[in-house]
């Protein structure tokens, strides 16, 4: 093992304020309570455990109690990645799978029966501890009907007991049994969590008790006291709620407070009872307390929580936590010691609106490595909770205030509907280009990918800068679109023409979505920040107007609208966007919206679509229908006090080190490397075939992963040399940043739904919006 050291918040630091507030340095941390003095400084000191190659992935911890030094939990193993009972000891090592576990035929309804040699076997879904050992559920479905065992196992894997559940769950005809949680109360009674239809409680002998039927049940934990807490969102508000299952009611008991910002709940031990987790940090929630303890930062920790997959706080207050590594699962125990004295350094205030996980980790990285500067994260957004919100004008008028305030950050992390262009314009942010074309540890501009350079750049000046970048297009087939890279909308009206009678145009978009997209896509075309004006009631616009409404006018869905919503119904929406996919294989729809971020893209669109496809991009009046996206705009304040510090900072995200140690060779990469020799790696990557030994100790090529391109899911393989060639045709030929304004958005919106409902023509619509967008521009600029 190695260990690892990070500062951390004591114990009985608790919580800071919450949300963004109308102060203009008000900071979103999670729950609300008031800050407090801490206690002496303490530090976690990481130790990571040495895991078997072939466990892919770990998840549920079960830590029994009576104080034996086991840890049980489910991994995926072998060739086929089939889900396993483990265990360990408390310190991480001796990792095994339970010797004598077998996993039950599909078949075999008794232990006794003689199971048919073609039959298949129940998979484990869920682990938990009971009484006298450990219990887990297996399932599987097959002829149309659902299989479910609970078995109680021994230490060494032998059952005890199973209880054959099949007709006792609640599960719509003819659906698959969905098992993502198994746990017991004190009475023997078993709760199944199945998060696309509810908890299904059955006795000790396995009969029916109730179905607790809500969506947005995200896991359950038995606490201390034999309680079994859930973790659900409020589909209205999408606030998390954490309570207790209130079995005679068959509903909820009294919510934990100051968990609304929660996004998975854990098992804990010793003062605790129940571990909180958001996506800055973890929580204990002691019982009866008035609110939750912070335990530690997960950009401190060096964790993201995107990748964790299992974690548990064991009796004596260490933490145990599973993450998705590249090749293997990744273990760590975290252990609460005492702190170094950390050398004093300049704080340096980031201010950002969403962490996402290459951030997360450069923050990390950054302040264990720099001895002068430490980067403070102020966060403005609400945690990723609001799928389905209208706007962030709250948020986003906070996170403007606090730019341009007496006290404005040294770094900004901005999101995809800020207004850049008119702040740009006004001084706000400072040009790169001089630290840039000074650092010759980076070799100056001619170390980036000089066509994201080029679309970064502006008038000159670089006030912008991205770890990474992706390419939004629209793609469909070639034997419908023909070989293009560009189209103006009268080209993408002509090709439409040619369809069948009742073809679609973008799959799955409404008018008012393709508006957007449109707009957004030329948005130089329509708003000229630098002169104040816009161009919206000319004949493009109006010309766009008319385009977009031949699609459906379906606005998009609210978070009311969608709490409204029957599960019915959303599995109806869902078999839509299935069949909105279809249309475009058959050549019933003209394109699809897209982002590619990967050089494997190519192939996994062409899979799943089963036919040759095209980049053509969104139509456009000149140059590329496709542009570049940033994974996070970076940009320093022009009146930061420490702009030296603040480069160190930015520069340590276009290292070809930082670049290189990213994980590609996802479905769900960050985007490509804006470092040239780092893109040139990726390149090598993603053509590298993946081997491993087969059965005969033959060498086998194996995917790279298992993907889901929007219509059907597909082993991707490396790359060929024309599936590379044709991402690299598609970044050289990219022109321009995709530009989103938030409130621009919101007037178009407004104001095109009376033209989409018929209540007025193109034309009066095109100047209603284009009196409001002047009068905004006018004030921006």
């Amino acid at each position: 093992m190695f260990t690892k050291k990070f500062a951390a918040p004591a114990l009985a630091l608790v919580l800071l304020a919450a949300s963004c507030g109308s102060g203009a340095n008000d900071a979103r941390t999670t729950f609300d309570t008031p800050p407090v003095t801490p206690a002496a400084a303490l530090a976690y000191e990481s130790d990571y455990v040495s895991v078997p190659s072939a466990l892919s992935r770990i998840t549920s911890f079960v830590v029994p109690g009576g104080g034996a030094d086991e840890i049980y939990f489910l991994a995926e193993s072998g060739p086929e990645n089939a889900s396993v009972p483990f265990k360990t000891t408390s310190d991480g090592t001796e990792i095994a799978a339970l010797p004598d576990y077998a996993a039950p035929y599909y078949d075999d309804a008794d232990a006794t029966d003689e199971p048919d040699a073609d039959a298949p076997k129940l998979s484990a879904a869920a682990i938990c501890a009971g009484e006298d050992g450990i219990w887990i559920a297996e399932y599987g479905f097959g002829g149309g009907e659902n299989r479910v065992l609970l078995r109680q196992l021994d230490n060494s894997g032998s059952e005890l007991a199973r209880l054959d559940v099949s007709e006792s769950l609640v599960t719509p005809a003819g659906r698959d049994v969905g098992i993502d949680g198994l746990t017991i109360d004190p009475d023997g009674n078993f709760y199944i969590l199945d998060t696309a239809y509810g908890i299904n409680v059955l006795d000790k002998t396995g009969e029916f008790l109730t179905n607790i039927e809500r969506t947005g049940i995200i896991s359950l934990v038995t606490r201390s006291d034999g309680s079994v807490i859930s973790l659900r969102f409020d589909m209205a508000t999408f606030d998390a709620v954490v309570a207790p299952v209130n079995l005679s009611t068959g509903g909820w008991g009294t919510s934990v407070p100051g968990t609304k910002l929660a996004n998975n709940i854990y098992p804990a031990g010793g003062e605790y009872d129940l571990l909180a987790a958001d996506t800055l940090s973890v929580y204990g929630c002691k019982p009866g307390a008035a609110e939750p303890e912070k335990l530690l930062d997960w950009i401190s920790a060096g964790i993201d929580p995107a990748g964790v997959t299992a974690l548990a706080m064991l009796a004596d207050g260490r933490i145990i936590c599973a993450e998705r590594g590249r090749t293997a699962a990744a273990l760590s125990i975290l252990s609460l010691r005492e702190a170094a004295p950390a050398a004093e350094r300049i704080v340096l205030k980031a201010a950002i609106f969403g962490v996402n996980v290459p951030f997360r980790n450069g923050v990390n990285a950054f302040n264990s490595k720099n001895g002068r500067y430490e980067v403070e994260v102020v966060e403005y957004d609400d945690g990723g909770k609001q799928f389905f919100r209208e706007d962030y004008s709250a948020e986003l008028a906070a996170f403007n205030a606090y730019l341009v305030s007496n006290d404005p950050p040294d770094i900004i992390i901005a999101p995809w509907m800020f207004p850049y262009d008119s702040y740009m314009e006004k001084g706000v942010f400072e040009d790169l280009y001089p630290y840039l074309d000074a650092d010759s540890e980076l070799s100056g501009r001619d170390a980036l990918v000089p066509e994201a350079l080029r679309a970064l750049d502006t008038d000159g000046r670089l006030y912008q800068i991205a770890s990474h970048f992706s390419i939004d297009t629209a793609f469909g087939m070639r034997a419908v679109l023909g070989d293009r890279t560009s189209w103006t909308v009268d080209e993408m009206l002509a090709v439409y023409d040619a369809l069948p009678e009742g073809s679609g145009l973008f799959a799955n978009m409404s008018a008012e979505e393709a508006l957007l997209m449109l707009v957004e896509a030329d948005t130089g075309r329509y708003i000229d920040f630098k002169n104040g004006k816009c161009y919206f009631d000319g004949g493009d616009f109006i010309q766009l107007l008319k385009f977009s409404r031949l699609l459906p006018n379906t606005p998009p869905l609210t978070s009311e609208a969608f709490a409204a919503k029957s599960r019915e119904e959303r599995m109806a929406s869902g078999q839509a966007i299935h069949d909105g996919y279809v249309a475009v294989s058959d050549g019933k729809t003209l394109a699809v919206d897209w982002s590619v971020r990967s050089f494997l893209d190519a192939q996994g669109i062409s899979r799943a679509f089963g036919g040759d496809i095209v980049f053509a991009g969104h139509p456009r009046a000149e140059g590329s229908g496709s542009s570049f996206s940033l994974s996070s705009m970076m940009l320093m304040s022009s009146r930061s006090r420490y702009k030296d510090g603040a480069w160190e900072f930015l520069r340590s995200f276009l290292t070809y080190e930082a670049q290189s140690a990213e994980n590609y060779m996802t479905q769900y990469s960050p985007g490509f490397p804006i470092d040239k020799a780092a893109l040139d790696n990726l390149i090598t990557q993603s053509m590298t075939p993946k081997f491993e030994a087969g059965d005969t100790g033959e060498r086998i090529e194996v995917p790279f992963y298992y993907g889901y391109y929007g219509l059907e899911s597909c082993d991707i393989y490396a790359a060929s040399q024309a599936e590379i060639d044709q991402i690299l045709s598609l970044i050289a030929d990219a022109g321009g940043l995709t530009r989103k304004d938030n409130f621009v958005s919101a007037i178009i919106t407004e104001e095109a739904a009376p033209f989409f409902a018929g209540q007025k023509n193109a034309e009066d619509a095109a100047r209603i919006i284009q009196s409001r967008v002047s009068l905004y521009v006018g004030e921006r600029s």
